[in-house]
């Protein structure tokens, strides 16, 4: 088959000669995969070309005994790091309780949790429910607001977030009681708390053990009253979704809201798999490639780029908890050694936005300077999303870790996956950094006149607004 060389990027689209339009030239998964080629993701895995069921998550990840997860190790036993093996995932997926059919399941899980979070946001879209993330640092009000909006009639969290957050209180014959204050407020109708009260028929409290491995009590609302639940028998099925079609949602996220009330935006089981395909391919990566995460997960970039990408390509991740310390996150970039039998992962990317990049490159410029000696590590790339990344921090990122940087831009209605600039191979520090989002991957886009709605030529001067399909 006849492939790009290492570094130019793969056509995915037509550039209009007259107007600001690129056009993509797929549009569903089985054409992005014939396009792409032997530059196809999945193939890195997947011994025989074939199709996979995009409804099926289980399909589109390899089910062998490569490590998928790492985490920080928390035994006594001088062992760095626990792992997860691709066989190990799937048998996670397998003991999740089977979900209630039509369940929307809120995921609200402590951001340091990110092997658990992972794992339970993965098992929920496996066994065919909608998976819900959301920031565990709301407040209870904020958490209920959102559930209410995104009709959610499901609950994943940890028992730590039920009784702080005050949503239940725990008895001492074990039941669990909704917190008087909910109740007190559930007189107002139609009120979050009265959705909770009444919209909510499924709760379970997960319990973490070694690198995202969880343990599942599911808890119903009992005979005695609608306050009080219990635990009760959990079955291990996946839940029917005879009424998928292919815009079923798989993920329901709100955005920011920082113009307006946050907005719901549907993720459906083609657009994941889609957006997961497009990130990897674009990024060009490998089974050996480690990615180093420090993003939380219920974030679209943190979930498609940082998770999902990196399983289509059959690589690993490194959870490496948020950027409280960027000292530690720096530890685990830089090369260890390791002797024979050691479990430890060798990062060779990572992604952030441009302010943790900052504190990184802070702190690794600070240890070069005080020891002079070489941050050693290999990394192939860093990617940069959320926000414009200064060129010059970029320029410092690509000096002091002596790889390449790649911009890119993106947005939750459309997956992260709007543009990507080209992995260029690699070249002696600094790299070429390109000053650029660089080229659409896998999406229609144009520069439209934002009175008009007309697309605007080329040449044109008019600051327009970006449209993508």
């Amino acid at each position: 088959m006849n492939c790009p060389r290492p570094g130019q990027p793969k056509p995915y689209g037509r550039i209009h000669d007259k107007l600001q339009l690129s056009e993509s030239l797929i549009d569903d998964v089985p054409s992005l995969r014939r396009n792409l080629g032997c530059d196809d993701p999945i193939g890195n895995w997947q011994d025989v070309a074939g199709d996979i069921d995009v409804y099926q998550l289980k399909s589109c990840i390899p089910q062998d005994d490569r490590i998928a997860f790492y985490t920080p190790s928390k035994n006594e036993c001088g062992q760095q790091y626990d792992a997860l093996t691709y066989r190990e995932l799937h048998t996670e997926f397998e003991q999740c309780p089977r979900f209630p059919a039509g369940s929307n399941v809120a995921i609200v899980i402590p951001v340091e949790q990110m092997a658990e979070m992972a794992m339970a946001l993965l098992s929920t879209i496996a066994a065919g429910a909608v998976a819900v993330p959301l920031d565990p640092r709301m407040s209870a009000t904020r958490i209920l607001e959102a559930m209410q909006q995104l009709q959610c009639n499901s609950l994943i969290a940890p028992e730590s977030i039920l009784l702080e957050k005050n949503l239940f209180e725990k008895t001492s014959d074990e039941l669990y009681v909704v917190h008087p204050s909910l109740l007190e407020s559930a007189d107002v109708e139609a009120g979050p708390s009265s959705f909770f009260l009444n919209g909510v028929h499924d709760v379970r409290i997960i319990l973490g053990g070694r690198c995202g491995r969880l343990s599942w009590t599911v808890l119903n609302k009992t005979s005695i009253g609608e306050a009080s639940w219990k635990p009760s028998v959990i079955t291990h099925q996946d839940s029917d979704r005879n009424d998928m079609s292919p815009g079923s949602p798989a993920m329901l996220l709100r955005t920011s809201g920082t113009t307006s009330t946050p907005k719901v935006v549907p993720i459906s089981h083609s657009m994941l798999v889609y957006g997961a395909i497009s990130i990897a391919a674009a990024l060009q990566l490998q089974r050996q490639d480690c990615n180093a995460n420090t993003m939380p997960f219920y974030h679209i970039g943190g979930i498609s780029c940082n998770l999902l990408a990196v399983l289509v390509s059959g690589g690993s991740v490194l959870f490496a908890g948020p950027l409280t310390d960027p000292n530690s996150f720096l530890d685990h970039l830089i090369d260890q050694p390791k002797e024979d039998g050691d479990l430890v992962p060798v990062p060779t990317w990572y992604y952030a936005g441009p302010s943790m990049h900052k504190a990184i490159v802070l702190m690794a410029e600070a240890k070069w300077n005080s020891s002079k000696d070489s941050l050693s590590n290999s990394l192939r790339f860093i990617r940069s999303a959320s926000a414009h990344l200064n060129h010059d921090l970029a320029l410092r990122m690509s000096t002091i870790f002596q790889c390449q940087v790649i911009p890119t831009y993106g947005m939750s209605e459309a997956m992260p996956i709007f543009s990507s600039a080209p992995i260029d191979v690699r070249n002696d520090p600094p790299c070429e950094v390109i000053d650029s989002v660089g080229y659409p991957a896998g999406t229609s886009v144009c520069i439209v006149d934002p009175e008009t709605d007309t697309v605007l030529k080329h040449g044109s001067d008019q600051v327009g607004e970006i449209c993508v399909k």
